[in-house]
Parts: structure tokens; sequence; C-alpha cells
């Protein structure tokens, strides 16, 4: 909610204000060694002449050595296709870390002079900080439309970009950051995971000009104030007013060399009263403290009656009861509050109620129970900006929490309806506090030229149109979808890009360079499922460890998403769980199911920062549930680095009285460290563990159903130690065993390795077996193996490898499905037909992959992407003997052909005791061949699935030459007709087989030793 962000004042940077003690931030990308910091594009010349002579473009040296800017120059575009070019032409040095202020002189400075720039500015500029940069005649910095100043090199390699007046991306006449003349527009620089960005944010315009100085902040900050608070019980008696602190300073302060001035009277505002703060309490850097003013009305109130009201879990301590008797902060008029030392100097202020036509009688600011939240100021100031009222109160809280929906589509699908406007009309009317619209790329018109796409343009133009900031935040984005002809990998959404792509103009790996390249953007793994797509289980495409933080949102709004979530954190992604509606019938936000972020304000700048920070939240059911889950006062999405000791807090509050059930802290595979039952719409749980695991979040669940699901936080201590599974054949009617090899790759031997094997869950009452490595030698390994896996169908075996790691005791684990049916061969272009769609002899091997014998009549196939619910039953007994293959024969509707013609067809001699006839349906009408597919055996009994084989998928669905703007893809692993695809026992834990060859000669019911568990 509020904001803490510490600026390294030398370059200017964005940091993170979270918590320190060892928690890794967000990766500092590469700052452009010249950036741009201020400018003010409409100055008077005087009272009178309002023509633009004193304009200025404020630069400042990041770097550690001095620059010249004979090497550069200013490109200025007015509109998107016309722009001035201002060559530095002399000589002039930029000290590193020093400022230069370029004056634009053009004829309305005509005759004007340094000393006349620094009388109007109030400044004392020399030559050494200052360039007169003339340009031809009238040539200025242009006061409407959306305007765009690019610093270059020479070369024409772009250096850094500042915007303003861009609030409406295609704006020609809007004046949003000039309406106030001298008024300067500031920037900084935002960091990102990825180096790359060379666009400054624009933190605050329409400010007091401060040519050559950059922003200087004050110590301690004013950032929360509650002038209009209840009593709670329906009394409106204020007797919870507050005003929050922040120390910004590096070190620790004491509240008793402080004091306010409250200037209550509007008509007289040099007026005021003196609070003394003189009770000691020391507020450490970096963190807040709130002054509750306890009036009379507030009398037999304490601490925990304060934070029960306003629905806090901060320490007593961040609370600072202050007695004002009959005097506390007024509702009506505009008002002014400020922080003194108590030697008398003024260290921030803030101002409420004001920039109304009536100061008297304002109360914009004032609604009950609301806050007014401030910023630090960039003028040089000690007036803190007012960023929003009206905001849910957190007294002591580092952010507020906004609720909204990341996954909407409207008339632009073929599917969906409404208009974009309407969406974002919609989202904000149910009490959204912002709202993502995802439509899919393929359906865009031109959708092979983003730039020529009428309908990408107008959601653009909707969510800049309907944002407003610290009210409600709107954003565009796609949705692209790579499924059954671009490679069966799954769908994802892309936000805050000027570009959109499809999924025949880009391959996914190539979208994956995109983002990399576009550190603003960003992405989320979309509804992950076995029918849309499982992103190749979360493998990375590229192999590159970073590319895991490329993606910082996955959509989790079932429990069966949750699953995969946890599966992708074991994979190494670095994600957070959010809700994604998919709405394609204008029912936007029509659920109370929401993703939740954990923001300083509600800007599009701080939704985005926060989702980038993995501070977001999955709430299922619930639009108002608020969850806090922290690890030594990190919030969730952090990485710790050798955190000792991890004090885990999760918090969970639901302001509407639905009861809080349980709170669960999960880990590594799944498994539980923690977990409390509970009864009341309130619920804390707080444990100390040791940090043995690689992640940790929390599950908050209500007695309603509603359930919650927190961003992870990562312990990213280097781990020495790696897992691989797999399991084997065991002689006889013994079932198969599973074995797991630990790799050593650190630099020094590990010593007792305890290996522990589980069935199901890591409860001590489901382990199987264990065992001791005495040593495990530097880049070694040992095997370690059960002596048998239960008899069990579709046993899921986990097990763990906990090691002492630099003193430290820590595991990592691991899980394999032994799955009682293999999907070992299936032909996706068989024999005969002419086109890959009327194949008629498509056949799908099963084996039998354990020690007794299988009726198929408990169990369906489902096939292909375009089947969502059906699926062909195997009615009636098919029984597949232990350890024996037998055969699905697909047969298409309307078909005639008999198993004598499949005996033809493949060479063999088959009964009607080996092939079962599955005779599709009018909406099972393809064949397997043609485009990128999956076939799924499943039970009936819960429509889990078995085994599953994949093709034609990720590169076996190859991108070729364009031809009418669209890559022609070719399906490698069905390229020969008559051909089959074999795959072998699954290698990644999973009940998904490994491909191991295509295109080849068809065996229909017969197995090779190759394909299954080695013995």
């Amino acid at each position: 909610m509020k904001k803490c962000l510490a600026l390294v004042l030398g370059c200017l940077l964005l940091l993170s204000s979270l918590p320190t003690g060892g928690m890794e931030t967000v990766s500092a990308s590469a700052v452009p060694q010249v950036i741009i910091t201020e400018m003010v594009p409409q100055p008077d010349k005087s009272p009178t002449d309002t023509t633009d002579s004193y304009e200025y473009i404020e630069l400042h040296n990041t770097g550690s050595s001095s620059v010249d800017l004979a090497n550069y120059r200013l490109k200025v575009w007015t509109t998107p296709t016309t722009s001035l070019t201002w060559d530095f032409t002399a000589s002039k040095t930029i000290p590193a870390g020093g400022v230069m202020v370029v004056w634009v002189y053009n004829t309305y400075a005509s005759g004007l002079t340094l000393a006349n720039f620094n009388a109007h500015y109030g400044v004392s500029l020399t030559t050494a900080n200052s360039y007169i940069l003339t340009v031809h005649g009238t040539e200025r910095l242009q006061n409407t439309g959306i305007q765009k100043v690019v610093l270059e090199l020479d070369s024409g390699e772009e250096v850094c970009i500042a915007k303003y007046n861009d609030a409406v991306f295609n704006n020609t006449g809007n004046w949003e950051d000039t309406a106030i003349a001298n008024g300067g527009i500031v920037y900084e620089y935002p960091e990102y995971e990825f180096p790359g960005n060379i666009t400054m944010r624009k933190i605050a315009s329409n400010q007091k000009a401060t040519p050559g100085t950059l922003p200087s902040y004050p110590a301690v900050w004013i950032t929360e104030l509650m002038p209009n608070s209840s009593a709670g019980g329906g009394s409106s008696n204020d007797a919870y007013e507050y005003i929050e602190l922040y120390n910004h300073s590096s070190s620790s302060i004491d509240l008793a060399g402080y004091k306010f001035q409250w200037y209550y009277n509007t008509a007289s505002p040099s007026t005021y009263v003196t609070w003394n703060l003189s009770a000691s309490r020391i507020v450490p850097a970096k963190s807040r403290v709130v002054v509750w003013l306890q009036r009379t009305e507030s009398a037999g109130k304490t601490i925990a009656d304060f934070k029960n009201h306003y629905d806090v879990y901060v320490d007593d301590s961040v609370i600072y009861p202050f007695a004002t008797g009959a005097e506390g902060l007024a509702n009506t008029g505009k008002k002014s509050l400020a922080l003194y030392t108590d030697g008398g100097t003024e260290v921030s202020r803030v101002t409420y109620n004001d920039g109304t036509s009536n100061d008297t009688t304002a109360t914009i600011d004032t609604a009950e129970d609301k806050s007014i939240v401030y910023s630090y100021p960039v003028d040089n100031t000690r007036n803190m900006r007012k960023i929003a009222s009206g905001q849910y109160a957190t007294p002591g809280e580092t952010y507020n929490w906004f609720y909204g929906d990341v996954h909407g589509h409207t008339e632009y699908d073929t599917e969906g309806t409404g208009t974009p406007a309407q969406a974002y009309q919609v989202s904000r009317s149910r009490g959204g506090d912002f709202f993502f619209l995802s439509e899919h790329a393929e359906e865009l018109d031109n959708r092979t030229d983003y730039t020529q796409s009428a309908e990408w343009h107008d959601i653009r133009l909707q969510a800049d149109l309907h944002n407003a900031p610290s009210a409600f935040s709107a954003f565009s984005g796609f949705e692209v979808a790579y499924n059954h002809n671009t490679g069966y990998y799954g769908h994802l959404n892309v936000f805050n890009t000027e570009w959109f792509y499809e999924r025949y103009n880009k391959s996914f790996a190539g979208l994956f360079d995109e983002l990399r390249a576009t550190p603003e953007a960003v992405a989320q793994f979309n509804h992950p499922e076995n029918h849309f797509g499982d992103f190749n289980d979360f493998v990375n495409p590229n192999g590159d460890p970073s590319t895991y933080d490329l993606i910082p949102l996955i959509e989790v709004r079932s429990d069966n998403q949750f699953e995969y979530f946890k599966r992708g954190l074991d994979k190494g992604w670095h994600f957070a769980p959010a809700f994604g509606g998919d709405d394609h019938a204008a029912n936007w936000l029509g659920t109370q199911s929401r993703t939740v972020v954990l923001a300083e304000y509600n800007t599009r700048d701080s939704i985005l920062d926060a989702m980038r920070n993995r501070r977001v939240y999955s709430s299922y059911g619930d639009a108002d549930l608020r969850v806090s889950f922290k690890i030594n006062g990190a919030q969730m999405g952090s990485k710790l680095t050798s955190p000792g000791t991890l004090n885990i807090d999760v918090t969970a509050v639901n302001p509407t009285a639905d009861n809080i059930s349980k709170i669960t802290v999960y880990s590594n595979n799944g498994r539980v460290v923690a977990s409390q039952s509970f009864s009341s719409r309130k619920a804390r749980l707080t444990a100390s563990l040791p940090p043995q695991y690689g992640y940790y979040f929390a599950r908050v669940e209500q007695s309603d159903g509603d359930w919650a699901v927190t961003a992870p936080i990562w312990i990213v201590d280097p781990m020495p130690m790696e897992l691989s599974m797999g399991t084997r054949q065991t002689p006889g009617a013994a079932p198969v065993q599973v074995e797991t090899t630990v790799h050593n790759n650190g630099a020094s031997a590990l010593s007792n390795v305890l290996v522990e094997f589980f069935k199901d869950s890591f409860d001590p009452a489901n382990k199987i077996d264990e065992t001791t490595v005495s040593s495990i030698a530097a880049s070694g390994s040992a095997t370690a193996v059960t002596a048998q896996v239960p008899a069990s169908a579709g046993a899921k075996i986990l097990v763990q490898a906990t090691a002492a790691i630099g003193g430290v005791s820590r595991t990592i684990s691991s899980s394999v499905i032994v799955p009682e049916l293999l999907i070992t061969e299936l032909a996706g272009n068989s024999p005969g037909g002419a086109g890959p769609d009327v194949d008629e002899f498509d056949f799908i091997e099963v084996y039998n992959n354990t020690k007794s014998a299988i009726d198929l009549g408990g169990y369906a196939v489902r096939y292909d992407y375009t089947d969502v619910y059906d699926k062909l039953d195997v009615t009636g007994s098919f029984v597949i003997p232990a350890q024996s293959a037998k055969v699905l024969w697909l047969r298409l509707p309307g078909s005639t052909k008999t198993l004598a013609d499949f005996n033809t067809a493949y060479g063999t001699s088959l009964t009607a005791s080996d092939v079962y006839i599955l005779n599709a349906t009018s909406r099972q009408n393809k064949a397997l061949n043609g485009n990128a597919t999956w076939v799924q055996l499943v039970r009936d009994s819960n429509d889990s699935v078995v085994s599953m084989a994949v093709y034609n998928e990720g590169a076996s669905a190859e991108y070729g030459s364009i031809v009418n703007g669209e890559h022609v893809i070719s399906y490698l692993d069905t390229v020969v007709d008559g051909s089959s695809i074999v795959y072998g026992n699954p290698l990644d834990g999973t009940y998904k087989m490994s491909k191991l060859s295509t295109n080849q000669p068809p065996t229909p019911g017969s197995v090779l030793s190759s394909q299954l568990p080695p013995n």
C-alpha cells in the first residue's frame, strides 16, 4: 500500500523496500549510463508571456566514469511518425554521478542568458552543469499529445526514453502532464528482473521544477492518515484516528524527539496546535510506527481493540498510543499536519481535503474508516505527495490488498460477447480494483501484424480510457494458445506490451525470447491441465536457469490446477498463483473468486511491480479474503538467502465473517510442514522451522469451502544435491521397485545421506522404506532402491534425501508415479485413406504394467484437443493379462472396416480378444493424425488419468516457411503414411509416456523390453 522505496540517489534506482535480513530482491537490471530524470515542457517566459522560453531536460550520469555529451543527441517524437533531432555538437562532460541541465534554446529564448534561467527557476546553475542546446526556430517540447524523448548515441543506439502525456497511448490532444506552467515531470529508472529496459518511469508531473538537483527525501515520512474513524458497532466517534510514520533513514529514531503541528483552522492556515511525542519509542530504520491519536472518545480502548478494528496483525510495538484529549484530526475542510523535530526542523508534511473549490467544506478525502495514502516528495520540499484517499486502512502494513481478475475475453474472441469498454466498466462496477483483458491473439484482426490490428488498438485504448489511478487499474493483454496445431504446450497470457503475437507466427520458445527482450512485460501460465496443456510438464524451454523467472504468474482456480502449481514449483519455476475467470460470456468478475495483489497503491506500475515480485495469491470463492504469508518478515514472493531459522507467519482475515477453518504451510512435493485448524473469521499460524526445504507457501481454507493459495517464499541457498527416479520390474509376482539416484554436485563429499521412500504423501505412516548412504563423493552419485512398491494401482512414490550441508540439515525430494497401464504404441497415420483425418486403422496399444490381470471395462479413452468432455468408454469386459499388451482400434463414424481389414492393413493375425473396437461418435470424428495432440487412458470411476501419450508436440511441430503471413507447420511424428509412434516407460515421474521413436512400422500387440521399466 505505502511507498517505501529506497532510492540510491547517485543513480536514482528504484529498489526493494521489503525487510532485509537475508532477503534476495528481484535481480537488478542494467541501468543506462545516462538517464532522463526531469523535464519541463511548458515554462512561461514571464507572468505575461507564455512562450516556451525555459524548457529543459535534466540528464543524470549513473555510471562510474564521465561521459561527453558530444557523443549524444536527442530525438523528440512529436507524433508516432514525426521527430526532431537535436544534436549535442559542443563537448560537455557529465562527471560520474553528475547532473546536467539541457536548456532547449529556441527562438523564444533569444537574448536570454543562464542568469535569466537561474532567476526563473530560483537555482544557481553554472556552465559546468548546464548545456545550452540551440534548436532550430520555434522547435520545442510539445505541450499536448503523447510525446517521447529519446537520448541516443550519435550512432543511433537508443540510450534512454522518457514519455509524457501518455496516459492514453494514441493521445493527440491531452496534456495531463503539462497542465501547470513551469511544472516539472520527474522520472525514475524502474528495476525489472531482466536487463534491456531503457524507458524511464514517470513518477510525478506538474511538480515544482528543480533543475540540476535530484530529489532528496525526508528522514521520516508521513505515509498514511486516518482522520475519520468509527468506533465499531455503528458508532462514528473517531476513536481510532491514526498517523502512520515511516523511518526512511538508515538509523533508528526515537519518537520522543519529535512533535506534530496540526493546522486545523482552514480560515487561518498558520494557526496550529502542537502534539509533543514525549514518550520514548524506538523506530528501527526502514520501519513503521502508527501513532494512535487517543481522543476522549478512545477512553477504555486498548491496542488489541485498535488492531481488531482494522483487522491488522502488526506487533503491539508498532502502535504508539498518544493521548490528545478532545483534539483530533478534523473531517471537514482543507487541513495540514506536519512532523517536526523538537528543535523546530520540519521533517515532513501532509495535506488533505485540498484541491477543491471550497477549502472550508471539502470532505473529499475523509470517508469513514478509509485512509489517505502519501508518498515521498520529488520536489525537494518536505511536502508528501497525496497518492490516494478512500483506501482500505492498513496501519503498520507495507502493502494493501487489491482484488481483480487476470483473464477475460470479449466479442473479439469468437466465443466471447461484450466489448472491451464494457468489460472494464462491469469489472469496476462489481468492486474490482483491477482487470486484465486477454483476448486470444489468433482471433484478433490483422493477427500477423499487430501494428495494423484495429481490435488490438481498441483493447489498448479502452484500457487506457478506463484506467483510473488509485481507483481502478485497467490492463490490456493477449492470450496465445499453443495447442493442437502448434505444439502441445498450453495457453499463456501476456500483459503490458505494445505487441502481440499468435501461435502461428511465434513459436513457444520464440515467445520466451520476446519476453526476455521485454522486461516490463508480465506473463502467466493459463489453466494448466491435461486438456489445454501443462507446458510440456513445465520443462524449461531453453535450459537457462533464469528462464524460471520469466513467468511470474500461474492460474490456479481448481484443486486440479493446485496440483499442477505444485508440480511446476518442483520443476523449478518461480511463479505465484492467480485466479483467472477466463470469462467469455460478458460476466466479468461475476463470481466471488479473485486474484489478490499485495501492492503499495492501486496503480498500474504498483500492481505490475507486485506481480513481478510475486506478491500475489489466488482466492477461490471469496472476494475479500485477506491473506499475508511472511518468513522472517519477508512477504510472499520473496527469495531468502542464508535465512537461519524460518519464522513463519500466516494471517488470514475475512471482513465479512466467513470462518477460517484451516491454514496449511506446504513445501516441496506437497509436503505439509505446518498446519492448524480454526473456527473464526480471523486466524494466525506461526511456526519456527529450520531452512530445510527449497520453498514454502500457504493455503487458507474456509468452512464454506472457499480457499486461497499464496505465492511461495523461496530459499535460494545453493543446493548441491539432485535426485533422479525410475522404476524397475521384479521377477515373479512381486510388484515393481522404485529407485532413486542422489547426485552430489558439490565440491565436498556428503556423509550419511538419509534416503526415505513414501507412498502418496510424506506422512510418517506412509513410509515404505529407507536407507542411509554413508558417503557420496564430490561430483559422485549413489542409488537407493525400495524393497517393493505397495501393490496398488497407480501408486505415487515420493522420495526425500536429507544431508547436512554447511552445518544445516537440507532436504530435497521428488516423486514418481507407477502407472498400472502404459500406452506403448499408437498409429496416428495408419495405412489407407486419403488425408490426415480419414485414416481408418488408427490404434492405441495398451500394456498391463502390473502382475495381475486388468479389465479395461473400468477405463475409457480421451483423445484430441477438440474432445473436452466426451470420452470413448470400454464397455463390457476386455481383460489384459499381467505384463501383456492389447489394442484399442479407433474406428471412425460410418466405417465398415472389420477386424480382418485391420489385420490385412498391418499383416497381423489378431483376434477379437486382442483388439477392442472403439467406435467414435460424431464429436470424435478425427483420426489421430494431423494435429499436435494427446491420447489419455482414464479411469471411469473418477476420470483420473492413468497413462498419457503426446505427439507432434513442441519441436515436433516445426515452424517452416511463411505463406500468407503465417508459418507452415509440419507435424514430424506422423509424416509417414502407415506408420506408428513408439513409447516407453515414463521417465519424468508422471503418467506421461516417453516417446522413443516416430514414423515406425506398426506392430500392434507386440511390445519390446526397451519400452518397459528396466529389470
